[in-house]
C-alpha cells in the first residue's frame, strides 16, 4: 500500500472587502477592490493608490500603495502593470497585510472564496501527509476546507479529528490564519479522499 504526501496551495479567488466609514453613507460599509490604480507623478516622485468603491453608494477610497517614491526605485515592469490596471497585481496588493496595516485598514478575511491547487509530492513515504500552504495567511477553518475539498461531510471530518484519525497542530473548528500546516492521516487510504 502506497502512502502519499499531498500538497494543497490555497489561492484566494477575489480580494477581501475592506471595512471603513463611508463619507457619503455616514457609516461603516464594505469597500470593494476596483482593480484600478490611481497614479500621480510629481517631478520624479510617484504616488500610487489602489481604488476601492463603497458597496452601497460607489464612493471611492484610495488605498495608498506607494507614497513619494522615486520613479527610478520602481521596477519598470511593475510600474507598467500599475499603469494598465493589472488585476492580478491589484488582487495581490489587496491581500498584502503590510500595505493594509500601514493604511490602518480592517478587512473581512472570512468571506473570501478559495481555490485549492492539489498536487502529489511523493508516494515514497511511510505516512500519509497533507501539507496545506496558505501563502496569503487567509483565515481558514480546517474542517470546512477539508470537507469542501473531499467527499466527506464536515461532521465526518470533525469525527476523524476527535478520534485522532486525522491530526494537526491547530484547532480544526476555528478560523485560523496560518502560513503552512501539516495534517497526518493514521487511517490507510483516508488521504486518497483529499487528492
Amino acid at each position: 500500500m502506497n502512502n502519499y504526501i499531498v500538497e494543497w496551495s490555497l489561492e484566494p479567488l477575489e480580494s477581501p472587502k475592506i471595512l471603513k466609514k463611508c463619507a457619503k453613507c455616514g457609516k461603516i460599509q464594505n469597500f470593494i477592490n476596483s482593480n484600478c490604480f490611481r497614479i500621480n507623478a510629481n517631478g520624479n516622485l510617484q504616488d500610487i493608490w489602489l481604488i476601492y468603491h463603497c458597496e452601497k453608494c460607489n464612493t471611492t477610497y484610495n488605498l495608498s500603495v506607494l507614497e513619494r517614491t522615486k520613479i527610478s526605485d520602481i521596477d519598470p515592469i511593475i510600474l507598467e502593470k500599475y499603469k494598465h490596471n493589472d488585476s492580478i497585481l491589484a488582487r495581490k496588493i489587496s491581500l498584502d497585510k503590510s500595505i493594509l496595516k500601514s493604511n490602518n485598514i480592517i478587512t473581512d478575511w472570512n468571506q473570501i472564496p478559495v481555490h485549492v491547487n492539489k498536487s502529489i509530492i511523493s508516494s515514497s513515504t511511510n505516512k500519509d501527509i497533507l501539507i496545506i500552504k496558505n501563502n496569503f495567511n487567509l483565515n481558514i477553518r480546517i474542517d470546512k476546507l477539508l470537507s469542501n475539498n473531499s467527499s466527506l461531510s464536515r461532521k465526518k471530518i470533525i469525527d476523524l479529528f476527535q478520534s485522532k484519525e486525522i491530526i494537526c497542530n491547530i484547532n480544526s473548528k476555528k478560523n485560523t490564519s496560518f502560513n503552512e500546516i501539516v495534517i497526518y492521516f493514521k487511517k490507510t487510504d483516508l488521504l486518497t479522499k483529499f487528492i
